[in-house]
């Protein structure tokens, strides 16, 4: 907020100033003398201080404010989460106040959608309350909102002979190559298919995709062969349709499930991996920490779903010795 002379009408002046933040978009009033501007400035410091309860914009007006803040504060996967949610949110919730809400509304709201969508998008509407009262655009909630999270099925964890298996019983270089990186580096499925040559250098990929910070990424042995001779000066690892990064992986798991009534799925194996290093570092939790490159060892622990308080370092290569070894002690 500032004033300064107007820039073609001489002796009036003009304030500058952002009713949504300062990511907002700018209003410029004009004044004819300088005790006009300065008058209306005071009035917006005193609106812009008022105690709470007196401002209570409507959630419309103050989302994408809420969503800048998010994409600066909080990590890149939360702000796209939160963007989905706003998107449902708010042709129900925008023409509210937060004053104006109540259970009835939320209700009616949560019926046509399933639990986990709706755990979602309630859980980001009280994150903007909470954000909005710290900010005193508005008061917390006038009520408690009955709602609570929905039962998440937990994923058994694989077992190594079933992914040894699923591996075996798949015929494409490609797609054998894929399956492996995700066992064997902990790589996510977006992560794989995004991959790209220019990021291949002695053995290493710079990972810079969706959900992650840029990361270096050391391929075992026995991927690196592979890698080496079929690269390239650039472009996609994994070319899908019409040149895109591949993208149809779902259909080889549904194709295993029906021969072999084994359910699994690419984050499954990223899973399979976390294990599998687990079990040959005796729990060593910090070293699957690097290895899913989590930023919390908290998230690491809902993979281990124990902790462990062992500390040995382990070498890029541990996990593909341990599945190489369970292989052929089957044969």
């Amino acid at each position: 907020m500032s004033i300064r002379p107007h820039p073609s009408h001489e002796g009036w002046y003009i304030v500058d100033h952002y009713p949504n933040g300062r990511h907002g978009k700018r209003e410029r009033e004009a004044f004819p003398t300088y005790e006009d501007a300065s008058s209306f400035e005071v009035s917006l410091k005193k609106y812009k201080n008022a105690p709470v309860g007196t401002t209570h914009p409507h959630i419309e007006q103050i989302a994408d404010e809420f969503l800048q803040w998010t994409k600066e504060n909080q990590r890149a996967a939360t702000y796209e989460k939160r963007q989905q949610c706003f998107k449902r949110l708010l042709p129900t919730f925008g023409k509210y106040r937060i004053k104006d809400l109540s259970q009835v509304i939320i209700d009616r709201y949560i019926s046509g959608r399933s639990k986990y969508t709706a755990y979602d998008d309630i859980t980001s509407l009280k994150s903007l309350v909470k954000w909005m009262k710290r900010r005193k655009y508005s008061d917390d909630l006038p009520f408690e909102i009955d709602f609570t999270r929905p039962d998440y099925k937990v994923r058994p964890t694989p077992d190594p002979a079933e992914v040894l298996r699923l591996i075996d019983t798949c015929k494409k270089d490609s797609i054998k190559i894929m399956l492996q990186l995700m066992v064997y580096t902990g790589l996510r499925w977006k992560e794989v298919r995004l991959l790209k040559w220019e990021d291949y250098r002695n053995g290493q990929f710079r990972i810079d995709a969706p959900k992650t910070d840029e990361a270096i990424v050391a391929l075992p042995g026995i991927l690196q062969e592979w890698f080496d001779k079929n690269r390239q000066a650039e472009g996609w690892v994994f070319v899908g349709y019409m040149g895109q990064p591949y993208y149809k992986i779902g259909h080889f798991f549904a194709k295993f499930k029906k021969e072999t009534g084994i359910a699994l799925s690419a984050h499954l194996l990223r899973h399979a991996g976390a294990i599998f290093l687990e079990e040959q570092t005796n729990g060593n939790i910090y070293a699957v920490n690097q290895f899913l490159r989590h930023k919390s060892l908290g998230t690491t622990a809902t993979y281990l779903r124990k902790y462990s308080a062992n500390k040995l370092r382990v070498s890029s290569n541990t996990i593909v010795d341990y599945v190489v070894t369970a292989k052929n002690s089957k044969t």
